[in-house]
């Protein structure tokens, strides 16, 4: 389950960061004193510690794209990344720099869910346009208009993989595993499970591990008994 979720988020990245640009644009076109001829946009992202994975896939696509639309478009955009180093208080810190020493009020949030769920509610204390890429938390809809999350809840999602190995794959035979140390996986792991169990289907496992554990072959050997179908 935890390894799907990694891979989505690598696989979905380009297309969310085009979106972020595209909102930004939109964002732009009202009229207002500043001069938009060149925009800055703020990115806090972990471009260090255990998320720099994502982090600098985050960077590379942004630069990328930025490079496109600036050689397209009339108003250019230039970014300032800033590392949250995979922790909510350094995210935090990055953000204070963002807004009050760079002066920006555009931020792309590229980091995981704890960092973006600890700014959030100072963004939009600050009214500093904030858009989240990669966090599916609920909790983001609680805010107002200026918090923009751009993937669909990890409920959800958990639910329609679901549904897309009964119906797509006749997948009946479904081991589930998940990082039992974090908050999200468990919820995503609950909605999937519940899912297949609203068909009728029993997950042939359904079992949490610790995710700094090196050796996962007796988990794994066990699960290769059970012969699933997916996992």
């Amino acid at each position: 389950m935890v390894v799907a979720l990694i891979h989505m988020k690598k696989f979905i990245l380009l297309a969310i960061v085009t979106i972020c640009l595209v909102s930004l644009a939109v964002w732009q076109s009202h009229p207002s004193p500043k001069n938009w001829e060149r925009i800055t946009i703020g990115v806090l992202a972990p471009l260090s510690g255990k998320s720099s994975v994502l982090g600098e896939d985050a960077r590379n696509a942004i630069l990328l794209r930025v490079d496109e639309v600036n050689a397209e478009r009339d108003v250019k955009f230039s970014v300032r990344f800033e590392d949250t180093q995979s922790d909510a208080k350094q995210a935090v810190s990055a953000f204070a720099k963002l807004v009050r020493v760079d002066g920006i009020s555009i931020i792309i949030g590229a980091g995981a869910t704890p960092e973006i769920l600890a700014v959030a509610p100072l963004a939009e204390e600050k009214d500093i346009l904030f858009i989240t890429t990669l966090s599916p938390s609920r909790k983001l809809s609680e805010y107002g208009p200026n918090i923009i999350k751009l993937r669909p809840d990890l409920e959800n999602q958990s639910r329609l993989m679901a549904a897309y190995l009964l119906n797509e794959k006749n997948s009946t035979r479904i081991a589930v595993l998940y990082d039992q140390g974090n908050d999200a996986d468990a919820s995503a792991a609950e909605a999937f499970v519940g899912y297949l169990n609203e068909k009728g289907i029993e997950p042939v496992i359904n079992q949490g591990f610790i995710a700094n554990v090196n050796d996962f072959r007796s988990l794994l050997s066990k699960v290769k008994t059970l012969s699933p179908q997916a996992v």
